[in-house]
C-alpha cells in the first residue's frame, strides 16, 4: 500500500530534490535534531537509489511475457517434430497398426494445447521412436528428429517453470517495491517534519521540503510554518 498520493516517478524526482537542497542545508537539520545528520542523508540516499533499482510491474510483465513467447516458440517447434514423426511412422507402419499405435498420435491434438502436459506426451512419443528408430531411419526419418523429441520435452518444462516462477515473484516484487518507496517517503516526511520548524519564518526553504502530492494536488501549505 502506497503511503503518498503521487506516483512512483514523482516521489523520486522529489526525494532527489530534498537530496539536492540537503547539501547545502543539512547544517541546519543536524543543528535542530542531532539524528537528521550526514549518516541519515547517506542512508536517505540509498533509500532512494534501492527504490530506483527495483524492477517495475512493467519490466516484471515484459519479461514474462518474453517466457511466453520463448515458450510458446517451443511449443510449436515440438508440434512440428511430432507432425514429422507422423509423417514417417504413418506411411512405415501402415499395415501394422499394433506398432502405430505405440506412438500414440491421437493424443497429440489434445497435448499440444497444455505445456503442462505436453513435455510427457514428447517423453513417450520419444520412446516409441527410439524404439522403432531402425525402421523410422530406413523410411527416411532422420536420427536428429527422434532426439529432438527428448530436448524439446526438457526445454519446453523447462521454460514452462520459468514462467510460472515469474508469475508468483510478481506479487512479491510489487509489495518489495513498494515497501521501498514507501521507506524513502518515510525519510521525505521526516526531513519535511523538521523543516516546519527550522524554517517555520522561511517561507521560500520551507517549500523546498513540501511533501509531494498528485499532480492534481500540487503542493501546499498551511500558512502556519506547516504543511497540510
Amino acid at each position: 500500500m502506497k503511503d503518498y498520493g503521487c506516483s512512483n516517478d514523482e516521489l523520486i524526482a522529489e526525494a532527489n530534490n530534498f537530496l539536492e537542497n540537503l547539501e547545502t542545508d543539512l547544517p541546519d537539520f543536524t543543528a535542530y535534531d542531532s539524528r537528521l545528520n550526514a549518516a541519515h542523508l547517506e542512508a536517505f540516499s540509498q533509500a532512494i537509489k534501492d527504490a530506483e533499482e527495483t524492477p517495475s510491474d512493467r519490466m516484471v510483465r515484459q519479461k514474462i511475457e518474453q517466457s511466453t513467447g520463448n515458450l510458446a516458440s517451443l511449443m510449436e517447434s515440438g508440434a512440428e517434430t511430432v507432425r514429422r514423426v507422423r509423417y514417417f511412422a504413418e506411411d512405415i507402419f501402415k499395415d501394422s497398426p499394433l506398432i502405430l499405435n505405440q506412438f500414440n498420435f491421437k493424443r497429440f491434438a489434445q497435448a499440444r494445447k497444455s505445456q503442462a502436459s505436453f513435455p510427457q506426451y514428447l517423453r513417450e512419443l520419444h520412446a516409441a521412436a527410439r524404439e522403432h528408430k531402425d525402421a523410422l531411419t530406413a523410411g527416411g526419418l532422420e536420427q536428429e528428429t527422434i532426439d529432438n523429441l527428448s530436448q524439446l520435452a526438457s526445454l519446453i518444462a523447462e521454460a514452462d517453470a520459468i514462467q510460472e516462477a515469474k508469475k508468483d515473484d510478481q506479487p512479491v516484487l510489487t509489495v518489495e517495491r513498494q515497501a521501498k518507496y514507501n521507506q524513502v517517503y518515510a525519510y521525505m516526511v521526516a526531513y519535511n517534519k523538521a523543516a516546519k520548524q527550522i524554517y517555520k519564518n522561511q517561507l521560500a526553504k520551507r517549500k523546498r521540503y513540501y511533501l509531494p502530492r498528485s499532480k492534481r494536488g500540487g503542493k501546499k501549505d498551511t500558512g502556519e510554518g506547516g504543511e497540510e
